[in-house]
């Protein structure tokens, strides 16, 4: 967006730029006296986690205040002349000035970034970074994703995917790759938080995603830059902050403004990268200038073991300059160094180019640095000037300095058009320490537009090598474009750049633009894929992420073309008919080498860069699988013959086997398994006949095959209480036994239940109950009345007579009825014998457990 302030109603504090901030670019009187710098350090801890799409673990409650307009001083620069190449003559531009087509440039990707349900503004402040095959973008509302390297997006809304805070979510978003491979690799994302009046704060928010799988998946962590943390009081906030690294800082380089708007500095501060990275709390160091210095710093690109950052200043005498910090990596360097450096005049004011349709878009180009780069040696800058002197047209102007050399001029140059303008330059440094970028133009037969452009050996500044990205229909409504769109050095063909442009289509909405470009000499083939299926064909399978053509799933067989390094899923049908034969899926087959059997889903990776990746669905007639478990317990051994299609003569269960249709086979259940005894097999529900432990079967569908097994359980007997009555109470008992020992009495065999000692030739009962607690509500044991000694021991639900011999003997045989679930239970008894008297014998109780298999 540009740099006008706009109040936001709702409480929002203001739309921000994405990668600068709205302060001064020289505040009033500035000169060129040394920097008054304060620094300090310390540890800042984690503020929270997202973790893909679930709630956020951490943040403040939303505490949104009035909100606050920025004030921005005047830029005192002196307005003159600006030659293109010193000393130019004042009345030539001179070099050669640049179209919107200077060829010789190839745009490998240039995809819009338009996620369903994202809120896009007409300045939207489009930037992106790009993970391999996964790219993030972000608008001055909205954050999307692309799984897919930028041809389709899925919006990501950051009051959604991120805990709030202070005056609620406010744009000023930015993105940064750190290259590495698939686990190490990182994207950084930062965005700012509004002033709330009540908390008297606000916050910039930096998200880190580690590792591929992580940003695909939206998990971050994150780190709040809030102004009270560092020493900066209360009542202050943090504008538009801008990121960049070195080989082991994150830089993030802010303005800072008091309660009223009233700008009162800058602030830089630099995280660990490598505590950024392992998710823990970050060593830091902060440097922040007072309000009477300048702002909008401007960070560099490129930079490795200095951070090299800058802004525009002016002598004692109004000449401009421009004052560059310098910090180096070291930890135990405190402040960054400063060096105010001389450049050409040139031309400030409000600039002015409408378009065809009379809109102007540059009315809010404050001209402050929007580009900085380091490469080979030199530290250069980019910015908009406005028209003046031999320039119709406003014109990007660069200048570079040799910092090893104590900041000797290293050049100047001009993008410049005579009836076209050029403003709002995004640049990054490539491996060969060669520079690209986007830039803005528009103007005389030009509705606003974003081009892509390269310096290099092949060609300088001027004409301008550049290629057209998106091309505009309309002008803003506003007087004003978009600032901040972003560049960067590709992450794997680190010759090449990704960037972000934008323009209005005719109805006057913005298109983002995600693009990829470079020389063809650096940007790799697309990888065209062919997918097929054998035997049979007409087969559909499925992809889960579009082409460079938006083509996604097929029939076999058909063709698709990624971009390199691209990965994505191929899944193909677990059945396939085709002249009326149903085949099976068998495996995948890459460029003729078998993938894993039966693995429908293949993930590729990465597809190198090279064309004639093959794909090939194998297929075969059906076979039908069959699950083999056991029961009760899982585990159980069993053997096939013949061997299954997969070449297995046994398993364990639970497992599968797979056999042809109409195979016939023969599976052995192992006789013992744990200790249990086989019973017989159940089929699909259904069970055989008990004994055989083989079972012979022909592979007509799918079926499930149990073992079943009986798991032994021990019975026995256990006598409680005590005997009582006449003649002999103290021998007198109730006794049990069983044929099985131990472990008896099983379901299905006979026990039996005896009396010793009793009054001879006499007769009696066995009671038969089912509780020794409770007996029609009576407690049990219950005392008998009138007969010391005597207690009921069962609940005597069933009766069996019996008589004594003249010894006091008797006996009831009992069958245990076959009932499997009979196994474990209990049942309890107790012997009431006549006496002559008459009264009763009245015996102890036994408890029966029946035992079995179960």
């Amino acid at each position: 967006m540009s740099h006008r302030r706009l109040s936001l109603r709702s409480g929002a504090l203001v739309i921000l730029s994405a990668l600068l901030c709205s302060a001064p670019a020289l505040a009033q009187g500035a000169s060129a006296t040394p920097a008054q710098i304060e620094t300090s350090a310390g540890i800042l801890p984690v503020a929270g986690r997202a973790l893909g799409g679930s709630a956020p673990t951490a943040g403040a409650p939303l505490a949104v205040g009035a909100p606050i307009r920025a004030q921005a001083p005047a830029i005192a620069l002196v307005p003159g002349a600006a030659p293109d190449l010193l000393p130019g003559p004042p009345t030539d531009p001179g070099g050669s000035g640049s179209g919107p087509l200077g060829g010789g440039l190839v745009v490998q990707d240039n995809f819009p970034v338009q996620p369903s349900g994202a809120a896009i503004q007409e300045l939207t402040n489009p930037t992106a970074a790009l993970f391999r095959d996964t790219a993030f973008a972000t608008g001055e509302r909205f954050a999307a994703l692309s799984l897919s390297s930028g041809q389709s997006w899925m919006h990501v809304d950051p009051t959604q995917v991120l805990s709030p805070r202070d005056g609620g979510f406010a744009g000023n978003q930015s993105t940064l790759f750190l290259e590495g491979d698939d686990q190490t690799g990182a994207m950084i994302w930062s965005l700012q938080y509004a002033y709330s009046s009540i908390t008297q704060s606000n916050a910039v928010r930096i998200v880190v995603s580690r590792g591929r799988s992580n940003l695909r998946t939206l998990q971050f962590h994150y780190y709040d830059l809030v102004p009270s943390f560092f020493g900066l009081g209360s009542g202050t906030w943090f504008d538009a902050p801008q990121i960049a690294r070195s080989s082991s800082w994150l830089y993030v380089a802010m303005n800072r403004y008091d309660d009223l708007g009233r700008f009162v500095g800058t602030a830089v501060i630099r995280l660990a990268l490598a505590d950024l990275l392992a998710g823990r709390p970050a060593a830091f160091a902060v440097a922040t200038t007072p309000a009477r210095e300048p702002g909008s710093l401007r960070l560099c690109d490129g930079a490795t073991t200095t951070m090299y950052y800058g802004t525009h200043t002016s002598s004692l005498f109004g000449a401009p300059m421009i004052r560059i910090f310098a910090w180096d990596d070291a930890t135990t360097s405190t402040a960054p160094t400063v060096s105010d450096q001389p450049i050409s005049a040139w031309y400030t004011g409000t600039s002015t180019a409408p378009g065809p349709d009379g809109r102007d878009w540059l009315g809010a180009d404050d001209h402050r640095i929007l580009g900085a780069y380091f490469a080979s040696g030199a530290l250069s800058f980019l910015w908009g000037s406005n028209a003046g002197g031999p320039f119709a047209m406003p014109f990007v102007r660069i200048v570079g300095f040799y910092p090893s050399a104590g900041y000797a001029l290293a050049g100047e140059a001009s993008v410049w058009n005579p009836s076209i303008a050029f403003a709002y330059p995004s640049v990054a440094v490539n491996a060969r320490g060669d520079v690209g970028g986007t830039m803005a133009l528009g103007g005389g037969g030009y509705h606003p537009s974003s081009i892509a452009w390269v310096v290099d050996a092949q060609s300088g500044w001027g004409p301008l090598t550049n290629v057209l990205l998106a091309l505009g229909a309309r002008g803003p409504v506003a007087n004003a474009w978009s600032a901040s769109a972003s560049a960067a050095r590709h992450p794997l063909h680190a010759n090449s750049y990704v960037g972000t442009g934008h323009a209005l289509d005719a109805a006057g909405n913005s298109v983002p633009r995600y693009t990829w470009f470079g020389r063809q000499n650096d940007l790799p083939a697309p990888a065209t894929v062919s997918i097929d299926s054998w035997p049979p064909t007409g087969v559909p399978i499925a992809v889960d992420v579009p082409d460079r053509n938006g083509a996604q799933s097929g029939n076999t067989p058909f063709a698709r073309t990624y971009s390199p390094e691209q990965g994505f899923t191929l899944s193909a049908p677990a059945q396939a008919t085709s002249g009326g034969v149903r085949y099976d899926f068998e495996r995948w087959y890459w460029n003729g080498v078998s993938q894993p059997i039966a693995a429908r889903d293949l993930v590729v990776t990465n597809l190198l860069g090279a064309n004639g990746s093959f794909f090939t669905a194998g297929y075969e007639r059906v076979r039908h699988t069959l699950t083999v478990t056991s029961t009760p317990t899982s585990g159980a051994v069993f053997f096939l013959a013949p061997s299954d299609d997969l070449g297995r003569s046994g398993g364990t269960a639970s497992a599968t086997i797979v056999y042809q249709d109409g195979a016939p086979f023969r599976i052995t259940a192992n006789i013992v398994h744990n200790g249990a005894l086989f019973d017989r097999w159940i089929v699909d529900g259904v069970p055989q006949p008990p004994g055989p432990i083989s079972l012979d079967w022909v592979a007509r569908d799918a079926h499930q095959l149990v073992m079943a097994y009986q798991v032994p359980v021990c019975g026995g007997f256990t006598s409680y209480g005590q005997s009582c009555g006449p003649f002999g109470a103290g021998r007198y008992r109730h006794v049990a036994s069983s044929s099985r020992t131990p472990c008896g009495p099983f379901y299905n065999e006979w026990a039996s239940f005896d009396v010793e000692w009793a009054v001879g030739s006499s007769f009696g009962s066995l009671a038969i109950g089912f509780s020794n607690t409770s007996w029609l509500g009576i407690p049990l044991p219950f005392a008998v009345p009138n007969m010391s000694g005597c207690s009921l021991y069962t609940d005597m639900i069933s009766f069996l007579s019996f008589s004594t011999d003249a010894l006091g003997r008797g006996s009831v045989p009992i069958l245990i009825p076959f009932d499997r679930s009979l196994a474990g239970l209990s049942f309890y008894t107790q012997c009431f014998v006549v006496t002559p008297f008459p009264t009763l014998q009245i015996s102890n109780g036994i408890e029966t457990r029946i035992g079995g298999f179960r």
